[in-house]
C-alpha cells in the first residue's frame, strides 16, 4: 500500500534470491504466547562411600532406584542412605545424581549397649540405631550375652545399617561404617517404640556415639562438578568448613555470568544454642539448614529427604510454601526434644529452618529460611530470607532469558523509532524488548510467582548502552507473591 513500509519477514531457511519454482513453506514455532517454559531441575549428593561400592571418587552417578545406590555406594553408606531418602521423596522423575567421597582418616563413632540384670519372665526388648529399630525374643533362661549376641546378628543382617556391631559378654559396641564427626549424630535409643517393655529386671545402658573425627572436604566433588547446573545439592557435613564451601559455590552459580542457580540442603543437630551458633556461622544465602535435637533419622537421610521434597513442589510452583509436606520415612525427635513455638521464632530468625514432628513421629516442613542473616556490612538483610526469594528469582530469571534466546535468536537492535525497527521483525528495541518483558509478566502473575505485574512493567527501565551499540541494558522490578503464613487477628466481643 502507498505510504506503508513494506516489512521485512524474516525467513531462516528459504532464500532471499531463490528462483526456482515451486511451494516453501518454513515451519518455525512463535513463542509469544508460551506459558512458563520448563524449569531444569536436576539435584546432586555429595556423601561418603564405603569400599564395597564400586563408585569412582569425585564423579557424579545417576541414581534412579535405591539399588543403583547399593552397588555404587556400599550398603549402609552415607550416600547409599542419602540416595534412598531423596528417591522416597520425590517421585516427579527429578534427575538425581551422587559424588561419592571417600573416608577421611581412620576415626568412626561408636556407642554400646551394656544389657544387665536377671529375669524371670520372658520379654521382647527393643533397641534402636539411627532410624532402625532391632528386637529379640528374650527368654527366662537367657543371659545378657545371649541378648547381646541376638541384637548384634539382627543389626548385622541389616546391610542399610549405618553401623556394624560386635559383643563382648554383656555389652553390645555399634561402630560406624564411615568415618568422621557425622557419626557421633547416629542416636541409640532402648525401646524405641509405644508398647516397648523391655522384661522385668533387665536393663540396658547407652553409651552414646562419640570418637568420630575428620570429615572429608567437599572441594573435590565441587571441583568435579564445574560446568554442571544443580538446582539443588545436599551434604551430611554440618561442619564450618564444608558449609562455607558449599554456599560459597552456590553464590558463585547464582551470579549473572555464571547462572546455575541452586540451593543448599544440611540438617543441623545438637542442642538448641549449637543449631543458632551454627546457622549463624554459616549466614549464607542458598544453604537451607533446619534444625533437630536427637531425630530419630539419619541427619543426612533427613537433608537428602528435604532436598527430594523440596525439588519436587518448586519445580511444581517456587512460590508456595512448603509447610506442612512429609518428609516419607523419616522420623523425626521424641517429644521432650521437640521445639516450642519460642523456640521455632528464635530459629527461623536466627537462620535455622524448621521442622515439625507429629505424634506418631512423621516430620513435615514447617518453614525454611536461609542461613543468611547479617550483610557484609554487618546490618540485619530480611533479603533472602526464604527459600521462595531464591527460588521465585531463580525461575523467572530461568524463563526470561530462554525466552528472549527462543523469540529474538541473532536479532539486530537499533533505537526506537527508526526505520529499520518499524521494517524489519529481527530488529529489537529497548521499546520492543519493554513489551515482551510485560507481557512475560503477566505470565508470572498468572502463574502465582509474582504479583503487581503490570505496575511493575511500566517501572522496568531497557536503554540502549551509549557506548556499545550491540548491548541493552534494563532494569527489570518483580515482587514475589507472599505466603499466608501468619493471621494476626482481634476477636472483639460485643458488650
Amino acid at each position: 500500500m502507498s505510504g506503508t513500509i513494506a516489512p521485512v519477514i524474516a525467513f531462516n531457511e528459504i532464500p532471499y534470491v531463490w528462483e526456482v519454482p515451486g511451494e516453501y513453506m518454513e515451519i518455525v514455532p512463535n513463542y509469544q504466547n508460551t506459558g512458563p517454559l520448563p524449569w531444569p531441575a536436576r539435584d546432586l549428593i555429595i556423601a561418603q562411600k564405603l569400599t564395597t561400592g564400586s563408585a569412582t571418587l569425585a564423579t557424579p552417578y545417576p541414581v534412579t532406584r535405591p539399588q543403583d545406590a547399593t552397588a555404587l555406594f556400599g550398603a549402609g553408606s552415607q550416600a547409599e542412605a542419602m540416595a534412598i531418602a531423596w528417591l522416597a521423596a520425590n517421585q516427579a522423575g527429578t534427575p538425581l545424581e551422587v559424588i561419592a567421597l571417600a573416608d577421611n582418616g581412620t576415626s568412626k563413632a561408636s556407642g554400646t549397649f551394656t544389657i544387665g540384670g536377671s529375669w524371670t519372665a520372658p520379654g521382647t526388648p527393643a533397641i534402636e540405631v539411627g532410624a532402625a529399630r532391632y528386637y529379640v525374643p528374650a527368654a527366662s533362661a537367657d543371659t545378657p550375652t545371649t541378648i547381646a549376641a541376638a541384637l548384634m546378628a539382627a543389626i548385622n543382617a541389616d546391610l542399610q545399617a549405618p553401623v556394624v556391631a560386635t559383643v563382648a559378654a554383656g555389652v553390645l559396641t555399634v561402630t560406624a561404617k564411615n568415618t568422621g564427626a557425622e557419626g557421633n549424630n547416629i542416636n541409640l535409643w532402648v525401646s524405641p517404640a509405644f508398647g516397648d517393655v523391655l522384661p522385668v529386671g533387665m536393663t540396658i545402658a547407652i553409651a552414646a556415639m562419640s570418637a568420630g573425627a575428620t570429615n572429608p572436604s567437599i572441594a573435590a566433588a565441587i571441583s568435579a562438578i564445574v560446568g554442571n547446573w544443580y538446582t539443588g545439592i545436599s551434604m551430611p557435613y554440618q561442619d564450618s568448613s564444608n558449609i562455607a564451601l558449599l554456599g560459597a559455590e552456590l553464590a558463585r552459580r547464582y551470579t549473572a555470568m555464571v547462572r546455575q542457580d541452586g540451593l543448599g540442603f544440611v540438617c543441623l543437630t545438637g542442642t538448641l544454642s549449637q543449631q543458632l551458633s551454627a546457622g549463624s556461622n554459616a549466614d549464607r544465602q542458598f544453604i537451607y539448614a533446619p534444625g533437630m535435637t536427637n531425630p530419630r533419622g539419619l541427619p543426612w537421610a533427613i537433608a537428602a529427604s528435604l532436598q527430594g521434597v523440596a525439588a519436587r513442589e518448586l519445580t511444581n510452583d517456587p512460590a508456595r510454601q512448603l509447610r506442612g509436606l512429609v518428609l516419607p520415612g523419616i522420623l523425626g525427635s521424641r517429644p521432650t526434644d521437640r521445639r516450642i513455638p519460642t523456640e521455632e521464632q528464635q530459629m527461623l530468625v536466627g537462620g535455622v529452618s524448621t521442622l515439625r514432628t507429629t505424634r506418631d513421629g512423621t516430620v513435615t516442613i514447617q518453614k525454611l529460611v536461609s542461613t543468611y542473616t547479617i550483610n557484609n556490612q554487618g546490618v540485619i538483610d530480611p533479603a533472602w530470607h526464604e527459600i521462595h526469594d531464591a527460588a521465585v528469582g531463580s525461575r523467572v530469571r530461568h524463563d526470561w532469558r530462554t525466552y528472549v534466546a527462543l523469540t529474538y535468536p541473532r536479532a539486530k537492535l537499533a533505537d526506537d523509532g527508526t526505520v529499520a525497527a518499524e521494517a524489519d521483525q529481527t530488529v529489537v528495541t529497548p521499546n520492543r524488548m519493554a513489551a515482551s518483558w510485560a507481557s512475560r509478566m503477566m505470565v508470572y502473575e498468572r502463574n502465582g510467582w509474582i504479583e503487581g505485574a503490570q505496575v511493575l512493567a511500566r517501572q522496568a527501565r531497557f536503554v540502549r548502552d551509549p557506548n556499545n551499540r550491540n548491548r541493552l541494558n534494563a532494569s527489570q522490578p518483580i515482587k514475589r507473591i507472599g505466603n499466608m503464613q501468619v493471621l494476626a487477628g482481634q476477636m472483639q466481643f460485643q458488650v
